[in-house]
């Protein structure tokens, strides 16, 4: 159980190491609304998918004619058939993506702006435009050129999203930790399924630990877009 739950958090971590810089690139030159409906919607992919393989395990075990050999062998095939799904319409629709060149090291600009706004605690050649905002910058806005910083607006800005998605990805899932075991183990409608449901509960790790990142990118994706354009 411990080797699936590191595989489970690597490939999940992989996975949205290099999702979010995808996912902001396409919405490159858009509104916070637009940067939030992918916050959103990357959340809601990532629960759906869970929900999705648990309750289909769930269901499958004790509510069907399967044996568990049966069940195993679904859950088993289920990721190979959503990754195969994926690689189908990642190779029909890459061309629609924007993916922009890396030129600079996310972790080091993250490190580098912090670093410059913990030092400024005011604008060092501030511009005179910036006087007609209505908004008051925060530290993190003085590393901006406008300010007299050494980086550009969208370096900030990604940082900014950094920290936002961040904070996501940690607090909702601490919050949903404890409600997981009691949302799994409502499924169990006999006692003789308990041995079964232990013996397919890591088939359900492994199964979710690749559904759940194809399901996130493609659903997230999809429904980023479609929000965008109604927001």
């Amino acid at each position: 159980m411990v080797l699936i739950a590191v595989l489970q958090f690597s490939n999940l971590g992989v996975f949205l190491a290099s999702a979010v810089p995808l996912g902001i690139d396409q919405v490159t030159g858009g509104s916070d609304a637009n940067i939030s409906a992918f916050i959103q919607w990357l959340c809601w992919g990532f629960y759906s998918g869970f929900a999705i393989t648990s309750i289909l395990g769930s269901v499958l075990l004790n509510c069907s004619r399967l044996q568990p050999s049966e069940v195993s062998m679904v859950m088993s095939l289920l990721p190979v058939l959503l990754l195969s799904v994926g690689l189908i319409l990642d190779f029909h629709f890459h061309h629609k993506l924007v993916k922009e060149p890396v030129t600079v090291n996310p972790v080091s600009l993250i490190f580098k702006v912090l670093k410059y706004a913990a030092k400024h605690k005011y604008p060092v050649q501030r511009s005179a435009f910036t006087y007609c905002e209505n908004e008051r910058p925060t530290r993190l806005d003085y590393g901006k050129s406008k300010y007299g910083g050494p980086f550009t607006t969208e370096q900030v800005e990604d940082v900014k999203t950094f920290w936002r998605v961040l904070v996501v990805i940690l607090v909702i899932p601490m919050c949903s930790v404890s409600l997981i075991p009691q949302s799994e183990s409502s499924f169990v409608i006999d006692e003789r399924f308990l041995p079964l449901q232990s013996k397919t509960s890591c088939i359900q790790g492994v199964a979710q630990s690749i559904t759940k990142p194809v399901f996130l990118r493609f659903f997230s994706f999809h429904c980023m877009s479609y929000s965008s354009t109604h927001v």
